[in-house]
């Protein structure tokens, strides 16, 4: 018996790789591509820093122009005695006005250094007069208010004048500079006069009552109790820790070696 041939089974063609295996090179480029924002804000901005750091110069010369004045504002209790020194404060801000106002160049602001140093060094002393003023004539809350909006409202033309040509400075990079450093330095004059004239009234205290001044012939021994002015000019109570050759004192944990000028010892 014949028997039909076996078929021979064909074989399947080998499967090629499907697109799904090709997914993962769009996955990585949307993964590359990166933020866009990103990017942006990579990229210097020059004229935004320009602006920023001319803005710095505005605020710091409006703080060390203006903060004399606002103070003086709080302390303005005067009485009609007193309207000499609020005609002089006046006066300041005027000039202080001026003195910005001609400065058009370099050459202009380093001659207006020396005046603008001299004139907070004044204005130091005058605000320290009124303060001495005001708390001798103990004036009442509300004739105090009324005398500060007074001096306001009077302040108010200069003062304006003033913030217009800070912002005039503020348009020149080089110039406002130079102007900020010439500024910085007034303020720390004005600083150094106001420290000096209330070291100099604190040191009054030591011949309060209850209270012997130190002086160079006082003995002083570590561990001794001890009133000195701290660096606030108010007195405190402390206990000597050293006592140098040169006759200065340490108090305390402090770094600082005290004059005897600022000692006192309580009776």
């Amino acid at each position: 018996m014949n028997t039909p041939p076996r078929k021979r089974r064909r074989r399947r063609p080998q499967e090629e790789p499907t697109e799904e295996r090709y997914e993962s090179p769009r996955r990585r480029k949307k993964k590359s591509s990166g933020n866009p924002k990103k990017k942006k804000s990579s990229k210097p901005n020059i004229p935004i820093g320009l602006i920023a750091g001319v803005a710095g110069t505005v605020v710091v010369v409006i703080a060390i122009m203006v903060v004399d004045w606002k103070s003086l504002g709080q302390s303005i209790g005067l009485s009609s005695t007193s309207e000499s020194l609020t005609k002089r404060l006046l006066s300041y801000q005027e000039e202080q006005a001026s003195i910005l106002a001609s400065i058009k160049t370099e050459a202009d602001a380093q001659a207006a250094g020396p005046k603008l140093i001299q004139l907070n060094e004044d204005m130091a002393r005058t605000s320290f007069e009124i303060s001495e003023l005001q708390e001798a004539e103990n004036l009442p809350l509300s004739e105090r208010m009324a005398l500060k909006k007074e001096f306001g409202e009077k302040s108010k033309a200069s003062a304006a004048r003033m913030a217009e040509e800070i912002q005039r400075i503020a348009k020149n990079p080089q110039l406002a500079s130079t102007v900020r450093v010439i500024m910085s330095e007034s303020g720390a004059a004005r600083s150094r006069v106001t420290n000096e004239l209330r070291l100099n009234k604190a040191k009054e205290g030591v011949n309060d009552d209850g209270y012997s001044p130190v002086t160079s012939s006082t003995e002083l021994t570590n561990g001794m109790r001890i009133e000195f002015i701290d660096p606030f000019n108010m007195w405190k109570k402390g206990m000597i820790s050293d006592v140098r050759n040169d006759g200065k004192v340490k108090v305390g944990i402090a770094f600082e070696y005290l004059d005897r000028d600022r000692l006192r010892i309580p009776d």
